[in-house]
């Protein structure tokens, strides 16, 4: 999807010395400037992702887990790339992009979610 996104020019990118030029972008304004593929890196990341989670789930570690631990990943990676966008249609609030919050809301409760069954593990003990 995200090499998608990269060809049809709506993730351009922020401006950057390195990076690609373009003449994809639906808007003329953003012709011949250098931008960083944040469409292609991301695409990168989630191809990463896979290869640990399939490494996991050959070993059989955290085995039932998997989907929690790519949410995680996904949400902290997500989080950090949208810097990197420098489109404005995604909304912003707080400073934020819209998919910032949702990442920040995924991580909150994926921590409380963790909190929560280790203190119920732990009162199983007792």
């Amino acid at each position: 999807g995200r090499v998608g996104c990269f060809f049809a020019g709506c993730c351009y990118g922020v401006e950057s010395k390195f990076g690609f030029v373009t003449y994809l972008n639906a808007s003329p304004a953003h012709y011949g400037i250098s931008r960083f593929p944040v469409a292609l890196f991301e695409a990168f990341v989630n191809l990463l992702i896979f290869v640990l989670l399939l490494c996991l789930f050959k070993k059989k570690k955290l085995y039932g887990k998997l989907v929690f631990l790519y949410l995680g990943i996904y949400a902290v990676a997500r989080f950090v790339l949208e810097f990197f966008r420098g489109d404005k249609i995604r909304g912003f609030a707080l400073g934020f992009s819209t998919s910032q919050l949702i990442s920040l809301l995924v991580v909150f409760f994926l921590v409380a979610f963790v909190i929560y069954k280790f203190i119920k593990k732990s009162s199983n003990r007792n």
